[in-house]
């Protein structure tokens, strides 16, 4: 059950308690401009339009050789290094420097988006497979590492995950 299932249940209730009670007296009357204001309130609240859902945000944590923006000014830049706290030194195109709290470069500088990387074509892969085939007991084959290492070098992926 979402938010507006539950405000749809509590106007169900409250329609259905505003219509039922005796709203007498004093305490009677200000219960039925409560109720009144509450009907209302959630009546405007179900006419806005749902709003997606929005998956949890992660803060990326800067690592040397990182292209970033400045948000402030459109400037480019990369991460240099990481003082010993984790803080990134920054050099700018322009041959300046900063070093900057993990705080203020969250606010500061977004992260410039590596190129889109494109399939390969069978004539890529097919040389690929050529190319990396070893002795395998005693026979031509291919090392499943050593193919998949060589598809990582042809988009440009240098680190290896260990």
């Amino acid at each position: 059950m979402n938010d507006r299932d539950i405000m749809k249940l509590a106007l169900d209730a409250l329609e259905n308690l505003y219509d039922t009670c005796d709203w007498h007296g004093d305490d009677g009357r200000e219960a039925m401009l409560n109720a009144s204001k509450a009907i209302i309130t959630i009546k405007e609240a179900l006419a806005q339009p749902e709003q997606p859902e929005q998956e949890p945000v992660a803060l990326r944590l800067p690592k040397a050789g990182d292209k970033v923006i400045c948000l402030e000014d459109d400037s480019l830049a990369t991460v240099v290094s990481l003082t010993a706290g984790g803080s990134p030194d920054i050099v700018f195109s322009d041959g300046s420097r900063g070093t900057y709290l993990l705080r203020e470069f969250a606010e500061l500088f977004g992260y410039v988006a590596p190129p889109q990387r494109k399939p390969l074509s069978d004539e890529e892969i097919r040389n690929l497979w050529d190319g990396h085939t070893v002795p395998v007991f005693g026979k031509n084959g291919i090392n499943p590492i050593v193919f998949a290492r060589a598809v990582e070098a042809a988009h440009g992926i240098k680190e290896r995950n260990t």
